[in-house]
């Protein structure tokens, strides 16, 4: 089952801890499910916003960073209506040991979450303390339920 997290603040990410598979793993593309609210109608045009990625490395150090449209990623085509699982491509980043993904919404989307079964993998990135917090989604007074952020990292 998933839910979707956003909008956030402009210097707030969602957040992804990845450890390579080699010393000098390629990461090449991010698969991100994401929703814009737009629905194929008039009275839903969505404005062009803007959306960022940053790649960090184990100290939450930048080591690449993206930034675009949303537009072209997460909005509708192909006559779907909701959620979509767009694939963002990059120049090819070498990365060694664990790594980041950082996704800044902007207010352009909402991320979707995976409610169940959460790794701990999955936090919220605060860019200006570089401090990360565990994901969680309020679940009731007083009580939280951790999450995955669904994003992917692909690569060779």
């Amino acid at each position: 089952m998933y839910e979707f997290f956003g909008p956030a603040a402009f210097d707030i990410a969602e957040a992804v801890k990845f450890t390579s598979p080699s010393p000098t793993w390629t990461l090449n593309r991010v698969e991100v499910l994401g929703f814009d609210g737009f629905n194929g109608t008039a009275q839903a045009i969505p404005r062009d916003r803007v959306i960022s990625m940053e790649i960090r490395d184990a100290n939450l150090n930048l080591i690449y960073k993206w930034t675009d449209s949303q537009l072209p990623y997460f909005n509708f085509r192909n006559n779907v209506t909701g959620p979509l699982v767009s694939l963002i491509d990059l120049p090819p980043v070498t990365v060694n040991g664990d790594f980041y993904i950082c996704f800044y919404d902007r207010s352009a989307i909402f991320i979707g979450t995976e409610l169940e079964n959460a790794t701990g993998n999955s936090f919220i990135f605060d860019r200006v303390a570089k401090q990360l917090v565990p994901a969680a989604l309020p679940a009731g007074e007083n009580q939280t339920l951790p999450v995955n952020w669904v994003i992917r990292a692909i690569g060779q």
